[in-house]
């Protein structure tokens, strides 16, 4: 008995026609969920649950023991730590952290306006900041004038009755004089744009939120960060707290490591100081359990990476008939057969109505056969998947195995601060209303 020809006639990467639209299905893990997996897993392992989500947000997943002893990186492949001016990805991409266009950044740079206000104000706050210290050159007090100036045209004030009235109160003069030393510390645009968002959740969200006492707090630790410990947040916030659903195959996840990934590992820091610092300033927590990479991919993209796949063959004894569009079936990973363009059961609501595939009983034919050749995904078996997808992404398995980024978390002040960065850097805003409300 002859086998009719399967209805799929030539794999294609899903969402092909969505290419340059990645960010619109960037998704925040849902920490209500977190934090239901966290607490089974603790009960299932005898440790103690995680009930104050204000202190440490919980990560996707935790798994294997912590060691003191960091382990050595025996697999030689390019340090990304130590590149500089990375201007495109390997396969020729320019990369948006180098290239920052009218359309990723609809907003003006505060570097391009003009900041100059006559303003008693103004004056009034600059001389009191500068007359704490001894020593003052004109180069800090005009970057001093400048941020004062910048911090009131931000939170929309530009007349001097309306500054004299938001500056009254004591704790927005405190926010004005950390923004001011945070800007004296590191005159730079990505520390003058996280601290100026921050003062404007000061003076307008109400002092019972949340976002309010969280922004007060990042001004008081800003002036100690660095931008290897924004570099280090942002990493944490991609990988552990949100995904992407577009990423099924090679050119999704290549385009997805271009624009969420490689503008961050410039001069990324594995000295385990810079985790401590973090830890210590309470912007993360770290864990006594690792999260491999491995395994952080495996379950935000189980469909993917934690099955075979399956044979067209198979796929048309699912479909009973029915037709699939070829674009969302897409080559395996880590075999020579093909997965739907699906990340996990979670999607399956949306894809199956992308594909026109209404039956019920086909749709939980196809489910199972997703799922009817489960692999375990880790180890050089693993990282070698990662390479043959990008050798920046098998590079990222090995920075985040082999740094204490496996075992830290986020905290809300290390979530905000993460947002703000990405959010300057690549031109991202992550919703993370959800932590904060």
């Amino acid at each position: 008995m002859s086998v009719a020809a399967p209805v799929v006639h030539s794999p294609a990467p899903a969402a092909a026609e969505q290419k340059n639209i990645l960010s619109d299905e960037t998704m925040i893990m849902d920490p209500g969920a977190l934090k239901t997996k966290l607490a089974a897993a603790g009960t299932a392992a005898g440790s103690a649950t995680v009930a104050d989500v204000t202190t440490k947000m919980a990560p996707v997943h935790v798994d294997t023991a912590y060691t003191q002893e960091e382990p050595v990186n025996k697999n030689k492949r390019t340090d990304i730590s130590s590149k500089k001016e990375v201007s495109q990805s390997p396969w020729g991409n320019v990369l948006p952290g180098t290239e920052k266009t009218a359309e990723a950044f609809p907003s003006k740079s505060i570097w391009a306006q003009d900041t100059h206000i006559d303003s008693p104000v103004i004056k009034t706050c600059v001389a009191h900041f500068l007359n704490h210290y001894g020593i003052v050159t004109p180069e800090m007090k005009h970057q001093i004038e400048f941020i004062t100036a910048a911090a009131f045209r931000q939170a929309g004030v530009s007349v001097e009755a309306e500054r004299e009235r938001i500056i009254k109160p004591f704790i927005i003069q405190d926010a004005l004089q950390d923004v001011q030393k945070t800007y004296s510390a590191h005159p730079e645009e990505h520390a003058a744009a996280v601290a100026l968002r921050a003062f404007c959740d000061v003076v307008h969200c109400p002092p019972t939120s949340t976002r309010h006492l969280v922004a007060i707090n990042t001004l008081k630790v800003m002036p100690y960060l660095s931008q290897e410990h924004y570099r280090i947040l942002a990493i944490l916030l991609v990988f552990l707290y949100s995904r992407n659903s577009h990423n099924v195959d090679t050119e999704t996840f290549r385009q997805y490591i271009d624009k969420y990934v490689m503008p961050f590992l410039e001069r990324f820091p594995t000295e385990r100081s810079f985790y401590q610092q973090l830890d210590y300033l309470h912007c993360t927590a770290l864990e006594t359990k690792e999260t491999p990479f491995a395994e952080i991919l495996a379950d935000s993209y189980p469909l993917l990476f934690r099955y075979r796949g399956f044979t067209l063959e198979e796929l048309q004894t699912s479909l009973r008939g029915k037709h699939i569009p070829p674009e969302f079936i897409v080559p395996s990973f880590n075999s020579d057969l093909y997965k739907l363009a699906l990340v996990d059961e979670g999607m399956a609501s949306r894809f199956f109505r992308q594909t026109g595939i209404t039956d019920r009983n086909t749709q939980n034919h196809l489910l199972r056969l997703a799922k009817k050749h489960p692999t375990s995904f880790n180890g050089e078996e693993a990282l070698d998947i990662l390479e043959e997808i990008s050798p920046v992404f098998a590079d990222m398995g090995d920075l985040w195995d082999s740094t204490l980024l496996r075992v830290s978390t986020l905290s809300l002040l290390g979530l905000y601060l993460a947002q703000a960065y990405v959010k300057e850097i690549i031109g991202e805003d992550f919703d993370l209303s959800r932590w904060f409300e």
